[in-house]
């Protein structure tokens, strides 16, 4: 068995997949801080029809019932290209209302199969130009993804740049803890084996000195 982004790679192109999966990590950033949540108002408290990890809407409170859109794309994306969607992806979808899908009942990893699938499968959404100056990850979001109103066009644009920015700072801080701790781990296994209570103690500006 396959997940929807294998089976992507596989008959769209490894660039498709990649540019996919960035994708999907900054919408989930964006939506939710990648928390698997309902939409909040600006007290705090669920209100709105948007869902999980990438706010997909129900029908509840006027919502565009994107959701259920999502899951139909899904089971058809599978079908299409013969693949066996994974059992436990499988299993979920039967607990779940189908008409009207609420996802923060879904795992966050069938969330994302779902987002991919529903993405590839989408009409007016050109995955071969994701990632190009022809279709951007910021148009992706703006028009494919939030599609909200005009008027709140420039709030959403700058939200993105900041968002986006931070994320890339974080993840650059976190690569860069990452390569420091795994350069002091080499550097230690390398000397441990000859490094000595007496090298401790010059380091320590002690002196020290062996019993016969």
């Amino acid at each position: 068995m396959q997940g929807a982004l294998e089976v992507i790679r596989k008959n769209r192109g490894v660039q498709q997949a990649d540019m996919l999966q960035l994708h999907a990590k900054e919408v989930a950033m964006l939506e939710s801080n990648n928390q698997n949540i309902p939409q909040r108002g600006p007290d705090g408290k669920p209100k709105g029809p948007g869902k999980g990890l990438y706010q997909y809407e129900m029908f509840d409170e006027g919502g565009s019932g994107a959701a259920r859109d999502a899951i139909v794309r899904y089971e058809r994306f599978y079908e299409q290209y013969g693949a066996e969607m994974p059992k436990e992806f499988a299993n979920e979808l039967k607990n779940i209302d189908k008409d009207n899908p609420d996802f923060t009942k879904l795992s966050p990893e069938l969330q994302t199969d779902i987002f991919y699938a529903d993405k590839e499968q989408k009409g007016g959404f050109p995955l071969d130009k994701l990632g190009t100056p022809e279709f951007t990850h910021k148009d992706a979001w703006l028009k494919s993804h939030w599609a909200g109103s005009a008027k709140d066009l420039p709030a959403k644009s700058n939200y993105y740049d900041n968002t986006i920015t931070r994320m890339i700072n974080e993840q650059q801080e976190q690569n860069d803890i990452e390569a420091y701790n795994q350069v002091k781990k080499e550097f230690s296994q390398e000397i441990a084996p000859n490094f000595t209570i007496q090298d401790v103690m010059e380091d320590l500006g002690q002196v020290f000195e062996t019993f016969e």
